[in-house]
């Protein structure tokens, strides 16, 4: 990865901008002083050197000129970070007059030419000024601004005064831009998103794009007015095989999660089985709403469903120890987040295994009259 010859390495000469190199841009050989450092290269590289609109504006000039702005803002990091400056789970932030300070007294100190200290007072504008790009200020009808944030920031936390995109900032594909405006504008969803670390948010960001990008392209029975959530099926018969989706490997796991988070928007969908298991039963698509009486004895239904809500839950924690037991020699096999995506799977199938079983309850005591 760290090179000199690799095209992604920005300070190699032959380095070209390449939109499909986004997101693998990075400054640094791995050879660096300290592993704060170190973090703190990583850390500019995924947010900063992620942006479209830096990169073009870092090949805009010649190669000579890129790699001394490059040198300066590594020594400027390298200044924050032994300052304590930079916090690894915090947006960068650099406070330009401090900076220019710390440089005027570097300049009294160590004779240099002109011409080097201004490329350094060029790299203090360039930092603030691809800090603000990759973190767009937006302003609010009562004059405050909030703030603009790829989903694999590596803030450890997100705000909520911030507004999220998939990737890019300057996104034009309409069925991201509906995703981030239905989606990513979701507080459970990006609770969710954020629970995961930087690294796995970038494969899932990636990924995610590609199904967008998928449906928009492949899927004929796409409108916009569509629950991007009703075109999931379509993508988990065909994202694995298409050409769109770049990286084989994590397709599975990304569809799993792109599956809880779609449904977190717009409200749970049952699983193909469950469904057909509902149409069966010759069920409703929709729970029917239980009237509870304010009289002093409760219907007989009430006190059924009260029964079959303590019954159930026994059986769903039964099988949940009886899954484990039976599977245990196998899940012990299993890397971390692979033993997640096992849980979270039985547990999502249970809990529909659950509804459709008080669904059928629900119907057993209409059928009987003994539900108002």
């Amino acid at each position: 990865m760290y090179g000199p010859h690799n095209p992604s390495f920005i300070l190699n000469p032959e380095s070209k901008f390449d939109k499909d190199l986004i997101g693998t841009y990075h400054f640094h050989r791995g050879d660096v002083k300290s592993d704060d450092l170190k973090k703190v290269f990583i850390k500019f590289g995924q947010e900063i050197l992620n942006n479209k609109l830096v990169l073009n504006d870092l090949y805009d000039v010649g190669y000579d000129i890129r790699r001394k702005w490059i040198y300066a803002i590594k020594e400027i990091l390298e200044v924050m970070t032994k300052k304590n400056d930079c916090n690894i789970k915090k947006d960068f932030q650099i406070n330009v007059k401090e900076m220019n300070e710390y440089y005027d007294n570097h300049f009294k100190n160590y004779k240099v030419s002109f011409q080097t200290e201004k490329i350094y007072r060029q790299a203090i504008k360039k930092f603030d000024y691809y800090i603000k790009l990759n973190r767009r200020e937006l302003q609010q009808s009562d004059g405050s601004y909030y703030s603009k944030f790829s989903i694999h920031s590596q803030a450890s936390e997100y705000k909520i005064n911030a507004t999220y995109v998939l990737q890019h900032l300057t996104e034009k594909n309409p069925v991201v831009l509906k995703f981030q405006e239905e989606v990513l504008s979701n507080k459970n969803v990006l609770e969710m998103i954020f629970k995961d670390d930087a690294k796995r948010r970038q494969k899932f960001a990636k990924s995610w794009r590609q199904f967008l990008l998928l449906i928009d392209k492949e899927d004929q029975t796409f409108k916009q007015e569509n629950d991007l959530v009703d075109h999931f099926n379509y993508l988990k018969d065909n994202a694995a095989d298409s050409v769109l989706v770049t990286n084989k490997s994590i397709v599975k796991d990304s569809l799993f999660n792109f599956k809880k988070i779609l449904n977190l928007a717009y409200g749970y969908k049952y699983s193909p089985s469950m469904k057909r298991a509902l149409e069966e039963e010759d069920l409703p698509s929709q729970s029917k709403k239980i009237k509870i009486s304010t009289a002093e004895d409760e219907p007989i239904g009430f006190n059924k469903l009260e029964e079959f809500e303590d019954e159930s839950a026994g059986i769903i924690s039964s099988s949940i120890k009886g899954l484990i037991d039976f599977f245990s020699p196998c899940v012990e096999r299993l890397d971390d987040d692979e033993k997640i995506l096992l849980a979270d799977t039985i547990r999502e199938e249970l809990m529909s295994m659950q509804a459709v079983l008080k669904r059928m309850s629900i119907k057993e005591l209409e059928d009987k009259g003994e539900l108002n």
